[in-house]
């Protein structure tokens, strides 16, 4: 029998390792093992092993170590990676070439250029476009894969030429069985990783504009919208989407009660849809009230109907449900960040005091670790915010810079929580001037470059006020392992820091996988507009 914290260790000869830890929300696993392909002829030792650097230590030595690459999923070191990994720096190309293709032609050994040709379009006619081609790439002899482009981050399948050379900071060139590990069958034929000049820097809150600087990132507007979205719901749900009166809708949940007696939800389902369509206090109430027993012991559901209470102003109602996670979760970041904020919505001020000390002092005493792209960021910012707004306390000099800093350019705050913490998804940003950039949550991400440790379920993004005009703002849900609907809470904050300050609280279902669709849209005001 395995116990909530223990790691689950899957084996078997000629296919890869698979480790899994046992968390609260975990009653089955499902694993899919990948066949190991190795081809040594010797090994030498040359060096003794060295520990892995964490993506903290890697982010703040990049500049300085030509042997750290970056990409989609982390920064790479060279030496501690596992794998065959060529890494160049941009200084090195032929800056005078015409394009991309032209500086990599005979720069980089293994990589050479070539043509692929497509004979499937227009009935039989074939077109040939150039390509790269690493040597070790996934494919028959008869049928090499070209390798695909990432570039800070985004996926070109197509050579780049729009590429600007001088921007280029370093390139990394990763094999097909590499790449696949990483990116998917799509990156079958390899990866060429480029990092720009314009990335590497740090970027203290994630801001999304930054990232949505480089070229070519135009956004196609191929998001599905919410109706069309709609029609992926399940049933009883469209047919509470259908009721133009209360009474419908009542007898649309009698209906459906019974045979979703034992399922939470469903339960979730109608009382996030009842309290937002039909002002019935008792009948909202009892949704919940009268089958309780589904949420006791379930973090999921229980952190999700928090999620519900907190729209509707029940603070009191998720702290009860944030005490009773905590209790089951005490060494989580993501439990002291969660009991925190509701006791700051309850007015228990000493109380997020203590939790906010307790939990500095936990790091201090490695209990806890501070990721540098994952919850700790959240918890500076709210923590600054909270000696800022909610309390008394003397703040010293470098809490006031940190807090000027947060704010500076940037007075809208969105914050993402989801329920299940092993849920995966693709938030996609796209600002007034149609550029987006993509961020992941992807669990492989967390796991491979900041150790095994909990995964975040929170996460939070400024969106620069120099740019006027509506974000939209883009989801593309992977799952999780428990096939149960994902509940996202997106708390949207204006004049974040301000005494102007504001925030509105949208709920989300998640369940429609491997689609990009619409969240919502964002109107932005610059700082002249706020006080």
């Amino acid at each position: 029998m395995a116990q909530i914290g223990d790691v689950i260790s899957f084996d078997y000869l000629g296919f890869e390792k698979v480790e899994r830890t046992v968390l609260e929300t975990i009653h089955n696993i499902n694993v899919t093992m990948n066949v190991m392909v190795e081809e040594l002829e010797g090994v030498t030792v040359t060096e003794r092993a060295r520990l892995k650097k964490t993506e903290a230590e890697m982010f703040s030595e990049y500049l300085t170590n030509d042997e750290f690459a970056k990409s989609a999923y982390g920064t790479l070191d060279k030496k501690t990676i596992g794998h065959a990994i060529t890494i160049v720096d941009g200084k090195s190309l032929n800056l005078s070439a015409p394009n991309i293709l032209a500086a990599l032609d005979g720069k980089i050994a293994g990589v050479r250029i070539g043509n692929v040709t497509n004979g499937n379009t227009c009935f039989g006619c074939s077109f040939t476009k150039v390509a790269v081609f690493i040597r070790g790439g996934k494919g028959s002899i008869n049928n090499i894969r070209p390798a695909i482009f990432e570039i800070d981050g985004v996926i070109y399948e197509d050579v780049p030429y729009f590429l600007d050379l001088n921007v280029i900071e370093r390139i990394a060139v990763i094999p097909g069985l590499a790449g696949v590990g990483r990116y998917g069958q799509v990156a079958a034929g390899g990866v060429i990783a480029i990092s720009t000049k314009h990335a590497n820097y740090a970027t203290k809150n994630n801001r999304a504009s930054d990232l949505a600087k480089i070229r070519n990132n135009i956004y196609e507007f191929d998001a599905i919208d919410k109706q069309q979205a709609n029609k992926n719901l399940p049933s009883y749900l469209k047919a509470f989407l259908a009721c133009n009166t209360f009474e419908t809708a009542k007898r649309v949940y009698e209906e459906n009660e019974k045979i979703y007696s034992s399922s939470a939800s469903f339960f979730l389902d109608a009382y996030i849809y009842f309290t937002a369509n039909w002002e019935q206090e008792k009948f909202n109430n009892d949704i919940i009230a009268n089958h309780q027993s589904l949420f006791v012991d379930n973090i999921n559901e229980m952190k999700a109907l928090a999620y519900a209470y907190q729209r509707e102003g029940k603070f009191e109602k998720a702290n009860e449900l944030y005490t009773s996670v905590f209790v089951k979760r005490p060494n989580y970041a993501q439990s002291y960040r969660d009991m925190a904020n509701s006791y700051i919505e309850v007015n228990e001020v000493q109380k997020a005091a203590n939790l906010y000390s307790r939990y500095t002092k936990l790091l201090n005493e490695s209990f806890l670790v501070a990721d540098t792209i994952g919850l700790h960021p959240i918890i500076t910012t709210e923590f600054n915010h909270f000696l800022q707004h909610k309390t008394d306390y003397a703040i010293s000099s470098e809490d006031l810079k940190e807090v000027a800093e947060m704010r500076n350019g940037a007075n809208t705050r969105l914050l993402f929580e989801w329920n299940d913490d092993e849920a995966e998804f693709d938030l996609q940003f796209v600002n007034p001037e149609n550029r987006y950039f993509v961020s992941s949550t992807s669990l492989y991400s967390q796991n491979e470059y900041f150790g095994k440790q909990e995964n975040s379920s929170s996460k939070e993004f400024f969106l620069e006020s120099d740019i006027h005009g509506e974000w939209i703002i883009n989801i593309n849900y992977k799952g999780n392992k428990s096939g149960l609907p994902t509940y996202l809470k997106v708390t949207a904050f204006s004049g974040y820091g301000t005494d102007n300050e504001e925030s509105t609280i949208r709920i989300y279902r998640l369940s429609l996988k491997n689609v990009n669709q619409n969240l919502f849209y964002l109107p932005t005001l610059g700082a002249d507009n706020l006080n």
